[in-house]
């Protein structure tokens, strides 16, 4: 990916010759050069669509200019300018600003664009001086903005015992904008769709399959301290710097700022990434942070009202109960450590961990459909191997017990079937055999069968 400089330049010139072209209605241009210059408002308007292959441009005698050839030609030159509709129309969903749903910058000090992409991380992850937000960490930040007017609410998200504690800090009423004369939740969501499709990643590396594809969920950027183009074969994803994007420089100053005023070192030189929800059908499913050991996770939520869904997990199924968060324009939430989900994979077998979802209702609806269809599947599952159990069971007491000498206990625990010499249930390998020995419907278990036995001889 280019720096955004030059994104910025080739939406830019884009424009222009929309503009030119009324809409790609003229698509060939003749005349001097200097005339088809002004049409385009300046040379340089040519110049950067000759480079990009948008355009073509030929002399009086037919001949191929390049962009180059442009910088020595005579103003009064007759010269013939075609339009590529083609490279127009497939650029123009690359460059124009984006429609976007909704969106979130997570700030972190770690960035990933998917999961088994390279992670970037920032000075503080560096030097493992990196260390969660506790809540008291976000009891000090929920004071502090509320001296500001900030409107607060701190969630609890425990409500078993065996469940960690965990807890989110949400904060409403755009609080971001205190320290900034202009919308700043506005203009940094501006900024972001401003990038164009072709400015974010749209592909990923599925590293189970060994090959890229399309991202259907969502679209991501991530924002460091250096600029990165995208590789995404080598899991390498789009990374810009900071200075290329002023207004999320802001919020990363904004928790700067807090992280001096509370002597939260932890929170200082955060690195942000991106998820992009394209449409109300996009979302992300219940999963942990993983990629964000020991770190502050704070988000900055974009666009239109989403939900922010927790839950606990044990052994891969639903523990607790749902605590749902509903996330509007310019609202922020801090999460403090068990909040995160760390070992929500990995761990799921040795402790009860939180998860989280996020997206439109229509996304979490249709997620819900997926997890009943999910934990139907198992039960069916566990019924017909318990089922495929009991016949191989039976089958072999069937094969296995002398139909002469009595009958095969069905239920272990049925009181009926109680010995009648030692008051208690006997197990024949895996078989419980009963003899009725005298004839009179007494019963009587092997062992003690086989004392009377050796009684009478």
């Amino acid at each position: 990916m280019p720096p955004k400089v030059i994104i910025e330049l080739h939406q830019k010139t884009f424009q222009r010759i929309l503009k030119a072209t009324n809409n790609f209605q003229k698509l060939i241009f003749e005349d001097t050069w200097e005339n088809i210059c002004s049409e385009f408002v300046d040379s340089s308007t040519i110049f950067n669509s000759l480079q990009q292959e948008w355009v073509e441009l030929e002399n009086e005698d037919g001949d191929k200019l390049t962009a180059f050839d442009t910088e020595t030609l005579d103003p009064s030159s007759d010269v013939k300018l075609l339009v590529d509709m083609g490279a127009l129309q497939e650029a123009e969903e690359r460059l124009l600003p984006m429609n976007l749903h909704s969106a979130v910058y997570t700030f972190s000090c770690f960035a990933e664009g998917h999961a088994g992409h390279d992670i970037e991380l920032s000075e503080l992850a560096r030097k493992k001086e990196n260390k969660a937000l506790e809540k008291e960490d976000l009891e000090a930040i929920q004071t502090l903005l509320k001296s500001k007017g900030a409107d607060t609410v701190m969630h609890c998200l425990k409500t078993r015992e065996e469940e960690p504690d965990a807890f989110v800090l949400h904060v409403r009423d755009r609080t971001l904008n205190v320290s900034y004369p202009e919308d700043l939740t506005e203009e940094a969501y501006k900024e972001m769709c401003s990038l164009g499709k072709g400015g974010v990643d749209t592909t990923f590396l599925n590293t189970r399959r060994n090959m890229v594809m399309n991202k259907l969920a969502r679209y991501n950027f991530n924002i460091g301290d250096r600029h990165q183009n995208p590789d995404i074969a080598n899991g390498k994803n789009t990374l810009y710097s900071f200075d290329e994007m002023p207004w999320a420089k802001c919020i990363r100053n904004s928790f700067d700022h807090l992280a001096k005023t509370l002597n939260l070192p932890q929170m200082k030189g955060l690195l942000a990434e991106a998820n992009l929800y394209y449409k109300d059908t996009c979302g992300i499913r219940y999963h942990g942070d993983e990629e964000r050991p020991e770190s502050p996770v704070i988000g900055v939520n974009f666009g239109a009202t989403r939900y922010l869904d927790f839950r606990s997990f044990y052994r891969h199924a639903p523990f607790g109960p749902q605590h749902r968060i509903v996330l509007n324009h310019g609202d922020i939430y801090f999460m403090s450590r068990h909040a995160v989900g760390l070992g929500w994979c990995k761990d799921t077998y040795k402790r009860v961990i939180f998860r989280h979802r996020a997206g439109s209702l229509r996304f979490l609806e249709k997620h819900d459909k997926e997890l009943e269809a999910r934990a139907r599947r198992k039960l069916e599952k566990r019924a017909k191997k318990k089922r495929k159990v009991e016949t191989q069971q039976e089958v072999v007491l069937e094969a296995e017990a002398p139909v002469t000498l009595g009958r095969i206990a069905g239920l272990y625990n049925d009181p009926s079937l109680l010995c009648h010499a030692c008051n208690n249930y006997q197990r024949q390998v895996q078989n419980l055999v009963w003899y009725d020995t005298g004839g009179d419907g007494t019963q009587y278990c092997f062992r003690c069968d086989a004392k009377k036995k050796s009684i009478k001889v």
